[in-house]
């Protein structure tokens, strides 16, 4: 009985903030129109993950909808038997016809591409719709994924920044990062910290987290100058140049010259680490290490460790994550993986266009602004842990999508596979000394270019005779760490 009645008071207090902000915001205007109780159909990945985000706030505010989700758990999973999962989803999509869809990056442009979308912006023009609170990266990208129109709109998004130990800096003497910096530039800032010494006298210029890879590093540069693996139109590699040969130079040169730690292998990552190794297991929280890229939840290990440890604290700062050397407005790691849009062919299109403003409103950011683990596309939570994140939302979209991620839906998923592969072994390769730069650029241009002609020639995705699906590979920038942490 406690609990129906602490859940009542709970949804009378949403009740009383959620209108405060709907008055302060114009009140009546974003209401939908009182009329007969409408069934709206959402595609989620799964059904009690829609309600513990969205359900409680989206019936309180709209009291006449009735919510039916429609999940996708399942149909990514692995099978022995030949499959296809885009055509699962888009014959999900077809038998069961959801009104708002919830889209990836991929989803969402190769759907716009389809024409399976409603146009946003003039509902957006109609309504008065403000946009221009929500980050203008956000906007950028879902316009640049939709032929410069908005299709879609998303809460969230998530991006890193480069964090760096204020007192390891004056200590050396050497400049402070700044905003807008290029890879190159960061890189050289790292080497000028001694790489000597052992154990705890170890100092290390720049640090990745544990597990992430040599070609995760190299994913970053390539995104953020904008280098392509192959032109998606011509089916022709596009790895023999002088851009590409700079940066597998930069990432062999990080672990070659011990400027960064050695990566460890991702196989023997412990399925539970202890608390202390939670919070003091990255150099950068232990120390040793003058930078690091990072998401903004290591803010809160960063915090943790030194409430935990006050002695240890790391006095740090954080700037943008390095830019694209021609345009410095752009780079860094930006992605969005929550996206809301409406399908074309719904018959709810009005309620939907009420709901899909709703989540993406400055009322709902404010009431997640203490809880989301992602960054908030409405501006004006820039703040967490009583410090600023500004340094997250500092840059626009990077000039080129993650270098295993099609997103034109062109190159075929078992080309990006078979690169995927050799360009690890290629680079080790190179880190190693045994390649040359020249050498893993001509080995990566044969191979992928036999690999293109062999996916032209291929079955089609799910044919019996291969048992294979096409895959869209797709590197997450983020925590790599996945272990369960044992905490005290």
């Amino acid at each position: 009985m406690k609990q129906h009645t602490f859940r009542r008071m709970l949804s009378a207090v949403m009740l009383v903030v959620l209108a405060a902000a709907s008055a302060a915001c114009g009140g009546a205007k974003d209401e939908p129109a009182a009329s007969e109780p409408v069934t709206l159909k959402v595609m989620y990945y799964e059904e009690g993950g829609f309600f513990r985000e969205y359900g409680e706030l989206l019936m309180m505010k709209f009291p006449g909808i009735d919510f039916e989700v429609v999940s996708t758990t399942g149909l990514y999973a692995n099978s022995s038997e030949p499959y296809d999962p885009e055509a699962a989803l888009i014959k999900l999509i077809e038998e069961r016809n959801p009104d708002l869809l919830f889209l990836n990056e991929y989803q969402y442009a190769k759907f716009y591409q389809e024409g399976r979308l409603v146009n946003l912006e003039p509902k957006i023009e109609a309504d008065g719709y403000d946009i221009e609170t929500i980050a203008p990266g956000v906007i950028d990208m879902l316009r640049e994924r939709a032929g410069g129109q908005l299709h879609g709109l998303a809460p969230t998004f998530q991006s890193q920044a480069l964090f760096y130990n204020v007192d390891l800096f004056d200590e050396y003497g050497i400049p402070h990062p700044t905003d807008r910096m290029t890879w190159e530039e960061v890189i050289q800032l790292a080497r000028r910290f001694p790489t000597g010494g052992s154990g705890d006298d170890r100092i290390y210029g720049i640090n990745f987290d544990t597990y992430t890879q040599p070609t995760e590093i190299l994913n970053l540069i390539a995104r953020t100058e904008g280098l392509m693996l192959a032109d998606p139109v011509t089916k022709q590699m596009t790895v023999k140049n002088e851009n590409w040969a700079r940066a597998l130079s930069m990432v062999a040169e990080l672990y070659r010259s011990g400027i960064a730690p050695s990566p460890q292998d991702p196989s023997q990552q412990p399925a539970v680490m202890s608390y202390e190794d939670y919070l003091f297991g990255n150099p950068f929280s232990a120390g040793k290490s003058a930078m690091t890229i990072n998401g903004p939840y290591f803010l809160d290990q960063l915090r943790q460790a030194a409430q935990h440890s006050p002695d240890r604290a790391v006095n740090y700062e954080v700037v943008t994550m390095p830019a694209d050397p021609v345009n410095r407005e752009r780079g860094g790691s930006f992605d969005v993986y929550q996206i809301f849009a409406i399908s074309a062919t719904s018959d709810a299109q009005n309620a939907a266009w009420e709901v899909l403003k709703f989540i993406n409103s400055g009322d709902v950011a404010r009431i997640k602004s203490r809880s989301s683990t992602n960054l908030l596309s409405r501006m004006g939570y820039a703040e967490r842990n009583s410090r600023s994140i500004e340094a997250f939302y500092g840059l626009k979209p990077p000039a080129a999508p993650p270098i295993y991620f099609d997103e034109s839906g062109q190159l075929p998923g078992i080309f990006i596979g078979t690169v995927y592969s050799v360009l690890s072994r290629e680079l080790a390769a190179l880190i190693n000394g045994e390649k040359t730069v020249d050498d893993v650029l001509d080995i990566l241009h044969d191979e992928g270019q036999k690999a293109l002609l062999a996916a032209e020639t291929a079955p089609p995705p799910g044919d019996p005779a291969t048992g294979a699906a096409d895959v869209h590979i797709g590197i997450v920038e983020g925590d790599a760490d996945g272990a369960e942490v044992d905490t005290p």
